[in-house]
């Protein structure tokens, strides 16, 4: 966690190292921002993808799949990112994207409403879910995103 400090009467917060790069990420990651911040952040800057926030225990791939970003998420298996690594519940992606679709096709009433709140098409999110899971569970299955790649060809 960043340390606090309090400089001419005003709290300041200490960001965390490499702040730039990590914090970037994770909001690209959010936003599908594929073409545009996350490749320069990973192909440029040459952020590791599989890095972990230090708050959430989350990469970046966690990241997407919260978000619904199948997009997202296919482009940080293709640059190395894991899918098998676990987020701070303890979810690999498959797992975690499995647990966002539970919640979307049963209509769990706080997270449909949170998702309503902020605009959100309900039905997009659940197809789009659907694709999600279809896909991680077929890099699973295939044993990488090498691997899945070949079955898609």
């Amino acid at each position: 966690m960043a340390k606090t400090s309090v400089v001419e009467g005003k709290e300041t917060f200490k960001l965390p190292d490499g702040w730039y790069r990590k914090i970037p990420l994770h909001g690209a990651c959010m936003n599908a921002h594929v073409d545009t911040s996350l490749k320069y952040l990973v192909e440029e800057l040459k952020v590791s993808v599989d890095a972990k926030d230090p708050e959430s225990g989350d990469a970046a791939i966690h990241m997407a799949v919260t978000w619904g970003r199948p997009e997202v998420v296919a482009y940080l298996l293709g640059a190395g990112a894991s899918y098998r690594l676990r987020d701070g519940d303890g979810l690999t992606p498959l797992a975690a994207a499995k647990r966002r679709q539970r919640l979307l096709d049963q209509g769990d009433a706080m997270y449909v409403a949170r998702c309503a709140e902020k605009g959100m098409d309900i039905a997009q999110l659940r197809e789009g879910g659907q694709a999600l899971v279809a896909m991680l569970a077929a890099v699973e299955k295939a044993g990488s995103w090498a691997a899945y790649e070949k079955t898609r060809a």
